[in-house]
């Protein structure tokens, strides 16, 4: 047999080389598709062919958190943040706060500082407006459509609220003497003012309509403290006290009282779309009961609970629950439960869709998708 030409030999060896190359060229594109573009990745998960990735993590310095919408609001000794799930961030404002806070809806995003002046809004669209107060502000909130309630100190009254639309245009001021102090203040689904007033006597809640400065109703409760109240996702109001749930219509009656028959409130959450109480049986320990009730009072679900709780959040029928050493994700009538594991550094964390929630630290979040 005659040898093939030296020549051949080599063009030979150049296109084995060449297809080698071909094929790990399409190799490496195939793998950063499927890795590096999200749509495409998406896809796959939701198809079956590939796993979901349970974690996303993005860095950030913040001390106060809130979801808007689809959008994270962080607060900080040095400002303001609102960037998207993914950690991008959507706008900014750098001025101090001694201690920031803030309120958060898909509408807008409030930042302020607590026993301080500084306030400052973030539109959903990027656009950012300080408004600093006269006089220092206690407490702020915004309702679900973008109404934002300040409360301020005022001199020669015990505080003053102000509600401002939604176009931050102001539409009602009211300034509180012989009612108490003003603790809160909130606009509900029905664009009603309801705010908590307290004294050495008790606790009074004031409801307004926004168009009129004549009261729809008052509710006075004789030596009862209110912590807090606020609307859960039916409209429903709740307010905690020391020692019992109110639940209450939008005009301020009063449809059902919950007595708590062994512990008193430690922590709460009145958002979703049912209330959450924890109740401790100590004033040292962790021992305590973790409690969850309908917009009518109705009990939906309880569990003991053993060891400290760092946060609660509620959403579309479950309820997240961060302990100190791992994050457990309920329905709201502890039917089941997922947990998730580990836990570094988070000191809070926000359901932000259906098994779905961001842990958040000092120094940034993480994004988990539970199965």
């Amino acid at each position: 047999m005659t040898p093939k030409p030296q020549h051949e030999n080599l063009s030979m060896a150049i296109r084995v080389t060449l297809l080698a190359l071909l094929i790990l060229t399409v190799v490496v594109v195939l793998w950063y598709l499927l890795y590096y573009n999200p749509l495409i990745a998406r896809i796959l998960e939701l198809t079956g062919l590939s796993e979901e990735k349970s974690t996303a993590s993005f860095r950030f310095t913040g001390e106060a958190y809130a979801l808007a919408g689809d959008k994270l609001a962080v607060a900080s000794p040095v400002g303001a943040q609102l960037m998207d799930s993914s950690g991008v961030l959507h706008a900014a404002e750098s001025f101090p706060m001694d201690n920031p806070a803030l309120s958060a809806s898909a509408v807008l995003s409030v930042y302020y500082d607590v026993g301080g002046t500084a306030f400052c809004v973030i539109m959903a669209d990027g656009e950012v407006v300080l408004l600093p107060q006269d006089y220092r502000i206690l407490s702020a909130d915004v309702s679900r459509d973008g109404y934002v309630t300040v409360v301020t100190e005022y001199p020669d009254y015990k505080g003053r609220v102000q509600v401002l639309s939604p176009g931050l245009t102001p539409l009602f001021l009211l300034d509180c003497g012989s009612s108490g102090y003003p603790l809160c203040a909130r606009v509900s689904p029905r664009r009603h003012l309801a705010v908590c007033c307290v004294s050495s006597l008790g606790s009074t809640l004031r409801f307004f309509s926004l168009d009129s400065e004549n009261e729809l109703a008052t509710l006075t409760l004789e030596n009862t403290l209110v912590l807090d109240f606020n609307y859960l996702e039916d409209g429903s109001m709740v307010a905690v006290t020391e020692d019992s749930l109110l639940f209450l219509s939008e005009d301020g009656t009063l449809l059902e009282r919950v007595e708590f028959d062994v512990g008193y409130p430690v922590d709460y959450c009145l958002t979703g779309d049912c209330a959450a109480v924890l109740l401790r049986t100590e004033h040292s320990g962790s021992l305590g009961r973790l409690c969850t009730y309908a917009g009518s009072g109705e009990l939906r679900g309880s569990i003991a609970v053993e060891r400290d709780v760092l946060s609660l959040s509620v959403r579309e029928g479950q309820i997240l629950v961060l302990y100190a050493d791992e994050m457990t994700l309920y329905p709201t009538d502890f039917s089941d439960s997922i947990s998730y594991q580990r836990i570094s550094n988070g000191h809070q964390a926000l359901l932000c869709g259906k098994n779905r929630a961001m842990l958040l630290g000092t120094y940034g979040a993480e994004v988990i998708r539970f199965p």
